[in-house]
């Protein structure tokens, strides 16, 4: 595309929240870049694909609905900084064959970190005792009972990088590692893990749930009332994926029956997490604010490899993109 001088017009490329600077500077050299604004509503989006004709959409954040998608006519690429893309309509990029892509080896470690840590939190108490000590001043020693993890039967949803990830941090616990993904294969499960066919089994079984799948329509709700009711009452539930996985009102009711021990979650249904839910005065849950993988070196990697695969677009290299970078 030329401008009126004859040289060159610089894509567009909208952003819908800050990524890493260094990789953003290297972008700025060769496209046109905006920015949406904090909080950027649906409406909000819409006007920018309307009035900015953007050609490349980076993802951070917000709802990338069919009506966004729908009114940007000049629209070549959508790039997900980072994993999840259950905020983006797949099916009407499809429709309208527009590329997509994500970074999917950027924020496997950050987040199966921070599943273990959240799962150590909770089965020494640590939350307890850090907010009961500062209230009270007090030498709170034997307040609370921690447990170890040593020996416990760890039950894995999903077993993707973050998933098989976990599966080597907790190795040094020797954890009885138990795994239920019905998109692999018998061969795809490592040695280290027994593959559950049924995910009752799981449930009822594992001391730990580690949920690491996908929010689908197949996913959504998975762990509800039923569920809830066959985990041991010893047991956690970590979810570091997508909130909509686990029916939060359910798992609320859990967690104050103490029918299960406890739960550490970085992902909700609503997000940001609604003032008046019950999970804030809850002592037996961990909450973070949706953080697992932005780890510093983690949203490094996001901002790089999104970076790379929008100038490879630019350049007109579409077809050099890696193919596990493709959603579509």
């Amino acid at each position: 595309m030329l401008s009126i001088y004859g040289m060159k017009k610089k894509l567009k490329v909208l952003l819908t929240g800050p990524i890493y600077e260094g990789a953003l500077a290297r972008l700025r050299r060769k496209a046109d870049i905006q920015f949406a604004p904090p909080r950027a509503t649906e409406s909000d989006l819409i006007d920018l694909m309307k009035q900015q004709k953007i050609d490349i959409l980076i993802v951070r954040r917000g709802n990338i609905s069919h009506d966004v998608i729908a009114a940007a006519s000049c629209l070549k690429a959508i790039i997900k900084h980072g994993v999840g893309v259950n905020n983006i309509d797949i099916e009407e990029a499809r429709e309208r064959n527009i590329p997509m892509f994500y970074t999917p080896r950027a924020n496997s470690e950050a987040v199966a970190e921070h599943a273990l840590a959240l799962m150590l939190i909770l089965a020494k108490q640590i939350h307890r005792f850090d907010q009961k000590m500062k209230a009270t001043k007090k030498w709170l020693k034997g307040e609370y009972q921690p447990i170890e993890i040593q020996g416990k039967y760890l039950g894995l949803i999903g077993l993707g990088r973050i998933g098989r990830r976990l599966v080597e941090l907790v190795q040094p616990f020797r954890m009885k590692v138990l795994t239920f993904d019905p998109l692999l294969s018998v061969t795809d499960f490592p040695p280290t893990v027994q593959r559950v066919e049924l995910i009752d089994k799981l449930i009822a079984t594992a001391d730990i749930i580690s949920i690491h799948c996908p929010l689908t329509k197949q996913t959504k709700h998975m762990i509800g009332p039923r569920e809830l009711s066959m985990m041991k009452n010893t047991a956690l539930i970590i979810n570091t994926a997508r909130g909509g996985i686990i029916d939060q009102e359910a798992l609320i009711q859990a967690l104050q029956n103490q029918t299960i021990r406890g739960a550490g979650l970085d992902t909700f249904e609503q997000e940001p997490l609604p003032s008046n839910s019950p999970l804030f005065q809850l002592e037996n849950v961990v909450i973070t604010p949706h953080i697992g993988g932005t780890a510093r070196e983690s949203f490094i990697r996001m901002g790089e490899e999104s970076v790379q695969i929008a100038l490879k677009i630019i350049e007109g290299r579409i077809n050099e993109i890696n193919p596990e970078f493709r959603v579509l």
